[in-house]
Order: C-alpha cells, then sequence, then structure tokens
C-alpha cells in the first residue's frame, strides 16, 4: 500500500499506524490525529527535495530512488498519455502506413496469400 499526501503516522510510540488522511483519530489505538504544523522549508531540506510516498523519507532533488526503500521517485506533473506503450490501441506514426508499399509482399495483411497478378504485354 502506497502512502499518499495527507496520511498521517499515529503519534503513540507503541502503535506507529498509518492513518488515512480522512480519520480524525487512529483505527487501531483510537489516539486522536496531531494538529497539523504550518508546512515550511526546514534547515536542512533545499528546493526540490522530495518525500518517499512510501516510507516517508526526505530524498535530495538529485534522487531517482529513494534512499531507504528504493522505491522510485513518483512524478509529480501530469504526463501525456500518447499511447505509445506498444499497447492494443498504440499510435503508430501514420507516415509508415502512407509510405509502405505492399505490392511486392508475398502475403497480405491478415496473412493471405496474395494472387499473383498477370503482367501486360503489349
Amino acid at each position: 500500500m502506497e502512502r499518499r499526501e495527507g496520511d498521517w503516522i499515529c503519534p503513540d510510540s507503541s502503535c506507529g499506524n498509518i492513518n488515512f488522511s480522512k480519520r480524525t483519530k487512529c483505527n487501531i489505538c483510537g489516539t486522536l490525529r496531531p494538529r497539523e504544523q504550518p508546512s515550511k522549508v526546514l534547515g536542512s531540506q533545499k528546493q526540490g527535495d522530495w518525500t518517499c510516498n512510501k516510507c516517508g523519507n526526505l530524498n535530495w532533488a538529485r534522487r531517482t530512488h529513494c534512499n531507504i526503500c528504493n522505491i522510485v521517485k513518483s512524478s509529480q506533473e501530469p504526463e501525456d498519455r500518447l499511447g505509445r506503450g506498444g499497447g492494443y490501441f498504440d499510435l503508430d506514426d501514420p507516415r509508415d502506413r502512407k509510405e509502405h508499399h505492399s505490392d511486392d509482399e508475398e502475403y497480405d495483411e491478415f496473412g493471405r496469400k496474395k494472387k499473383k497478378k498477370a503482367t501486360r504485354t503489349n
């Protein structure tokens, strides 16, 4: 299970349960959720540093994997979904289809053997 933004760790040292952000008290021990501290950049934290979604570790901006749990840094920016992953709806480059001449191939696009075209002699 991934830890998401807003999830909180129970402050009871004997519990330590990770609770969903919607909860106001721990679902294991019943301890009330601690009040939110205003978020600010800590003295040791620099611009671009990121927090791991799984373990909560603060990582340097240059790292691509968490140095504690080795999970890949999740992208916060929305990614363009172009369909180029090779799946069912893969968007092939239309130039490939337009420039391809299948006249000299032995089989058609359905795997059937093509009939030989008669050559005309005048």
